[in-house]
């Protein structure tokens, strides 16, 4: 009865009541403390985890490194041989100029006019007026031939016996003299000192055709008043004709060492000796070193010729010449590389099999041009022109001039209407670089003629001809193993630099494939939270 009292059941059901709630508290506090162990296990691992990821591995810096390196690279490859100049100007090695002008010039002929002894079809040769007259018409260089005094110092007169251009006989009847080398008599320079040689006139060597007015209003001048004339003219007059900032080929001098031989034996004065002594000078640095070669690159509508070029009939004039200069400049050569060489030839020699022959052995080592007599261009002019391409040398012939009886005859066909047509034919169909003239109106016109269709059945394959639409052989525009070819220049940079910029690109692409492939499997897995539920057996345990 006192279980069943009403008492007694409220103290039971109070009682049941406490045990469960012990028993939910009991359960919650494990529950939590279940969840807050798991919970901080997933937290240890995530950290874990996350730790791991972002410590540098081995092969995350050097990866990155190169990719940034080569990328960078590519880049700069890009902007240094793309750059149009419009900012900053390229530094290059001292690059000697072509002894061939461009192909692709739009503001003059592209071939190197040499005025021969001056412009000597119009006034007294080796005269400073006539080398004046000369640049002012346009030519690109004067040409003195060189030779000796009795005192040592050069001027330029075309034969060492004075007799032929001067009034020497009148003014020293009593100089005559002998020479064993010549076997002959004459009034040979190295018989008179400067100031004897100042005291002569010259006069017109052809008058035939050529005006006499100016016989004997002028001197003959010395090496270095035509150092001062071409600088002058370079420095003072060019300035005041052409207003523009490009870079154009200045005028120079192409100088022959004349009568080597004979002087030496006859006077016992070396040449050579004489030309290295003007070096040291101021106006040869101003002159000559200053210009020498190009550390600037090149762009369109500019270009530049040697400021100096030298000339002989004697191959081993030129090669002395070459040793001497490498000698004497051995530590500047960076900076003052060695002037083209010209090796003259005349016509009984051109063609014959052991003048190629020494060429391609020896002589292509110290010339970087031929001088030949127009002669050897007649006729089938490829048996001269096929091998001065091979040997890469410039081709300079010798002499144009306007009168019809030294205009050249070619047997199969009909002899020049005037020296205008013979020279169109050496430019446009034969294919020469330049040439000597003694009419630099008549060659300026001639070349310019060049822009005009030609008979492809004349010109062949080895022609000459300038075509707006085509770029010639870059083997046939290198003037010699000094030289560079300023028509393929530009194009190449540009294509050479985009090719760098892709190549780097595509390596860098590569590198960073090779890197993730070869990374630890850890570092691709992805992170996983445990979130299995617990069982209920776990929970009754609880």
């Amino acid at each position: 009865n006192r279980r069943c009292s009403p008492m007694s059941q409220m103290r039971q059901q109070h009682n049941a009541s406490r045990q469960r709630r012990q028993y939910l508290f009991q359960r919650s506090s494990r529950i939590s403390r279940h969840c807050d162990h798991r919970m901080s296990t997933t937290m240890s691992m995530m950290t874990a985890v996350s730790t791991s990821n972002m410590r540098p591995r081995p092969w995350h810096l050097p990866m990155w490194f190169l990719f940034v390196a080569t990328l960078v690279m590519a880049t700069a490859a890009t902007a240094a041989t793309t750059s149009n100049g419009n900012d900053v100007d390229d530094e290059l090695p001292c690059i000697p100029p072509p002894m061939k002008l461009p192909d692709d010039l739009v503001d003059r002929p592209n071939k190197v006019i040499i005025a021969h002894r001056g412009a000597s079809a119009h006034l007294p040769e080796h005269t400073i007026p006539a080398y004046r007259l000369a640049m002012e018409l346009g030519a690109d260089y004067v040409e003195p031939d060189l030779v000796a005094t009795k005192d040592g110092h050069l001027i330029a007169i075309h034969s060492m016996d004075l007799n032929y251009t001067t009034d020497v006989a009148t003014k020293f009847p009593d100089r005559l003299e002998y020479s064993p080398y010549l076997n002959r008599t004459g009034y040979f320079t190295y018989n008179f000192n400067l100031d004897e040689i100042k005291t002569l006139r010259v006069h017109q060597r052809l008058p035939r055709v050529r005006t006499q007015t100016f016989d004997g209003m002028f001197g003959i001048p010395t090496f270095t008043e035509i150092l001062e004339l071409v600088n002058d003219w370079n420095t003072n007059i060019d300035p005041l004709l052409v207003n523009s900032t490009l870079r154009r080929a200045k005028k120079g001098i192409y100088a022959e060492l004349k009568d080597y031989s004979w002087l030496l034996e006859d006077a016992q004065t070396d040449l050579l000796d004489l030309f290295f002594g003007y070096m040291s000078t101021e106006l040869w640095e101003k002159t000559i070193f200053d210009n020498l070669c190009s550390t600037k690159i090149l762009h369109p509508r500019e270009y530049l010729l040697p400021p100096l070029v030298i000339q002989s009939f004697e191959a081993a004039v030129l090669e002395q010449f070459t040793q001497r200069w490498e000698t004497e400049f051995k530590d500047k050569l960076h900076e003052r590389p060695v002037p083209p060489r010209t090796l003259l030839v005349d016509s009984s020699d051109c063609l014959q099999e052991g003048f190629w022959f020494n060429v391609g052995e020896s002589w292509h080592k110290f010339i970087t041009g031929v001088g030949p007599d127009k002669e050897c261009l007649k006729g089938n002019w490829r048996q001269f022109m096929t091998p001065a391409k091979k040997h890469r040398l410039a081709v300079h012939p010798w002499t144009q001039r306007p009168e019809l009886e030294y205009v050249v005859s070619v047997p199969e066909e009909a002899l020049f209407e005037s020296s205008l047509e013979e020279t169109i034919r050496f430019f446009c169909i034969v294919g020469i670089h330049g040439i000597f003239t003694e009419s630099v109106s008549t060659t300026m016109l001639a070349a310019a003629s060049c822009d005009k269709d030609f008979d492809d059945q004349e010109s062949g394959k080895d022609s000459g001809k300038k075509n707006k639409n085509k770029k010639t052989d870059s083997s046939d525009s290198d003037g010699g193993a000094n030289s560079l070819c300023y028509e393929s220049e530009k194009e190449a940079n540009m294509y050479v630099g985009l090719a760098s910029f892709v190549f780097g690109c595509f390596l860098s692409t590569l590198v960073v494939l090779w890197a993730v492939k070869r990374s630890p499997e850890k570092a691709r897995r992805q992170l996983r939270i445990p979130t299995e539920e617990i069982p209920d057996h776990e929970l009754e345990m609880m």
